[in-house]
């Protein structure tokens, strides 16, 4: 696999557009959420986001949302990417009432000691390309 930086990241920067075409195709009932990987955020980030928000993706970028139902709220928090160093907890999460359920959505995994210090109920990550759980004795799936 190849880092940013090397063509990769200038293959990166040229894709947003079909990739956008492509997520624009699926629907839900209450929208489609995006949060950014490493490679989203170390290529164009702000580029990429345009791309996929003019295709009615919201983006969440160190932002939340409420999702709200029968009285009851959800929030959906969206941490911007760790790796990169664009990710602020404290302004994600800043709006939350402290009392109502929270799911974070980090691209990686890494973040998670911090997450445990905030009042995040699940949090739900992607990046761990071989997983990330491993049994004894058993290879890592391929």
């Amino acid at each position: 696999m190849q880092k940013v930086g090397s063509s990769a990241g200038s293959n990166l920067r040229q894709a947003p557009e079909p990739c956008a075409n492509l997520l624009a195709q699926v629907h839900a009932r209450l929208g489609v959420l995006a949060i950014l990987g490493n490679h989203d955020a170390g290529s164009d980030p702000h580029r990429i986001t345009e791309f996929l928000q003019g295709k009615g993706i919201t983006v969440l970028r160190n932002r939340s949302i409420p999702f709200e139902k029968d009285g009851h709220r959800l929030w959906l928090a969206g941490l911007d990417d760790v790796l990169e160093g664009q990710s602020d907890l404290e302004l994600t999460l800043r709006s939350i009432p402290k009392t109502e359920p929270v799911i974070l959505l980090a691209h990686e995994p890494d973040c998670a000691n911090a997450v445990s210090h905030y009042p995040v109920d699940f949090q739900l990550s992607g990046h761990s390309h071989v997983g990330q759980v491993r049994f004894p004795l058993i290879d890592a799936p391929h």
